[in-house]
C-alpha cells in the first residue's frame, strides 16, 4: 500500500506536466485524462479533497457546480430535458479534477518547473510549426493549412492552432524569470525571441481573437516589467515585438481582409441593448412554430419597415439572442449547454440567431445558471485574485521563486480566459473548461498553501 501512495502522485504529476499535449492529442486523450486525474485523485487525497475552511474561494466554485446541475435538474423537471441534466452530472468530474490540482499544489505534490517549461515547450513548438507551415505551404508532419488558408499544425482539421499558443505561451513565458536573473541580458534576448515566435505564430494562424489576445498579454507584461522595476528598455522591446509582428499582416492581403472584416464586425453594445428593449407582437403568433424570422409572411409583406442589423459576425444577433433568453430566466438560467435549445424559441423574432452556443462566456454563463451562477463563479475568481495577490505581490524571501512566477502565469492566463470584450467558444467544452480548471486549481493551490513549509518540502522533492 505504501509503494502505491508513492506511485500515485509521481502519476498525477506526470499527467498534469504533460497536459499541454493532451490539447494536441484531442479532446478523448484530454477528458481521458481528466477522468484519471479525478479518480486517482480521490483514491490518493481522500477527505483532503474536501478539506478546507469556511471562507475559502472553493466553498464558492463548488456551489456554483452545484447550481449547474441544480439548474439542469429544473429544466429536466420543467421540459423534461435528459441531456441537461445527464450533462450537468459529468460536469462534476472538472470540479474534482480541480480540487485535486489544489491538493497537488498543497501537498506539493507537483513540479511547477516542468509545468512551466512543458507549456513553454508545446506552445513554442506549434508556433514554429505553424510559421513553418505559413511559409512552405505544409508543417513538418506534410499536413496542408485547414482550408488552405488556416495554418492549424499538428491540429490539422481545426484553426484552433493560435488559441492554443496563446494559452500555454502565455503560461510558459514565466519559466524564464526563473531560469534567468531579469536583469540578465539572456533573459531579455530569449525572451523577445520567444514571445516574437509565439506572436507570430498565432497571427499567421489565422485565428483572429488569439492575436489580439495576445496583444493584452504583451500589455500585462509590460505593467509586470515596470512593478518590477526593471530596465525601460526591455518594456520598449518588449513594444517592438508586437510591431515586429504585425508587419506579417501588413505584408499579407489576405490577414489584412480578414482583420478589416473582423474589426467592422465588433459588437455594436447600444444596438444590441436596444433592439432586447424591443417588443414584436406582430411576430408572436410565430412563437414555438419553429419558423424562422427570415421565412415569416409577416416579414415577407414589412421587410422596409424591419430594421434588421448586418449579419457580419453574426455577434451582434447572437448576443441579442441569449440577452433574450437570458431574461426569460434571470434567476438561475435553465441549465448546462441550454442555449443551443432556448435560442430556438427566439428565432422567429428579428435580428435573432441560434448557435450551439452564445459565443462569450460571460452570456453563456448568464443563459445556463442566470445571475445567482454568474456572482457565484465571479465571486469566487476575484476572491482567488485578491487572496493571492496579497500573499505574492510583495517580495517575500520565504515565499521561492518559482511559485511567484506560478502566480503570475496563472493569473495572466485567468484575465485573458475571462477578459470581458473577448468571443470564445463555449466554456463547458472539454477545451475549454479543462483549461478553466486547470487554471484555477492552480491558483486555489497557490491561495492555501504554506510559504514557510512548501519552501522546505520545495529544496526536498524529488521532482526537482
Amino acid at each position: 500500500m505504501k509503494s502505491i501512495k508513492v506511485t500515485v502522485p509521481k502519476t498525477l504529476n506526470l499527467f498534469i506536466c504533460y497536459f499541454p499535449l493532451f490539447f494536441i492529442l484531442g479532446n478523448f486523450f484530454l477528458n481521458s485524462i481528466v477522468v484519471l486525474v479525478s479518480v486517482l485523485g480521490i483514491i490518493h487525497y481522500k477527505k483532503e479533497l474536501i478539506n478546507f475552511k469556511k471562507d475559502n474561494p472553493v466553498l464558492l466554485i463548488i456551489f456554483f457546480f452545484i447550481i449547474v446541475f441544480f439548474s439542469s435538474f429544473l429544466e429536466y423537471f420543467q421540459n423534461n430535458q435528459t441531456a441537461f441534466l445527464l450533462k450537468s452530472f459529468t460536469f462534476l468530474r472538472y470540479l474534482i479534477f480541480l480540487l485535486v490540482l489544489r491538493c497537488m499544489m498543497i501537498k506539493n505534490d507537483l513540479d511547477l518547473k516542468k509545468v512551466l517549461f512543458l507549456s513553454l515547450f508545446f506552445s513554442s513548438f506549434i508556433a514554429l510549426d505553424v510559421i513553418f507551415q505559413y511559409f512552405a505551404g505544409f508543417n513538418i508532419f506534410g499536413f496542408k493549412p485547414y482550408l488552405e488558408v488556416f495554418p492549424a499544425s499538428l491540429f490539422v482539421d481545426e484553426p484552433i492552432a493560435g488559441g492554443y499558443i496563446l494559452r500555454f505561451a502565455t503560461i510558459g513565458f514565466f519559466a524564464l524569470p526563473w531560469l534567468f536573473d531579469e536583469k540578465n541580458n539572456k533573459f531579455f534576448y530569449i525572451s523577445f525571441l520567444l514571445l516574437a515566435i509565439s506572436f507570430a505564430g498565432t497571427i499567421l494562424s489565422n485565428n483572429r481573437m488569439p492575436s489580439l489576445m495576445f496583444v493584452i498579454f504583451l500589455s500585462l507584461l509590460i505593467i509586470f516589467f515596470i512593478l518590477r522595476n526593471l530596465n525601460y528598455i526591455k518594456i520598449t522591446s518588449t513594444i517592438v515585438v508586437i510591431l515586429i509582428s504585425f508587419l506579417f499582416v501588413i505584408n499579407s492581403e489576405y490577414a489584412k481582409k480578414r482583420y478589416v472584416s473582423f474589426y467592422g464586425g465588433i459588437p455594436n453594445l447600444s444596438k444590441i441593448i436596444n433592439e432586447v428593449k424591443k417588443d414584436y407582437p406582430e411576430f408572436k403568433k410565430y412563437e414555438n412554430s419553429g419558423e424562422f424570422f427570415w421565412f415569416t409572411e409577416t416579414y415577407k409583406k414589412n421587410k422596409d419597415k424591419i430594421n434588421t442589423l448586418p449579419s457580419r459576425t453574426g455577434h451582434d444577433q447572437l448576443y441579442i439572442t441569449s440577452l433574450d433568453a437570458f431574461l426569460d430566466n434571470p434567476i438561475l438560467g435553465r441549465g448546462i449547454k441550454s442555449f443551443r435549445y432556448t435560442c430556438q424559441e427566439k428565432k422567429h423574432l428579428p435580428n435573432r440567431m441560434c448557435e450551439n452556443h452564445p459565443h462569450h462566456f460571460y452570456l453563456e454563463i448568464l443563459n445556463d445558471v442566470g445571475i445567482v451562477g454568474f456572482i457565484t463563479i465571479f465571486s469566487a475568481v476575484i476572491l482567488l485574485i485578491i487572496k493571492n495577490l496579497k500573499k505574492f505581490s510583495k517580495r517575500n524571501k520565504k515565499i521561492n521563486k518559482i511559485y511567484s512566477m506560478v502566480f503570475y502565469s496563472f493569473l495572466f492566463a485567468l484575465l485573458i480566459e475571462y477578459f470581458p470584450l473577448r468571443s470564445q467558444g463555449s466554456y463547458s467544452t472539454v477545451w475549454n473548461i479543462s483549461y478553466i480548471c486547470f487554471i484555477l486549481g492552480i491558483l486555489c493551490g497557490l491561495a492555501d498553501l504554506k510559504p514557510e513549509r512548501n519552501l522546505r518540502s520545495f529544496k526536498q522533492s524529488s521532482y526537482k
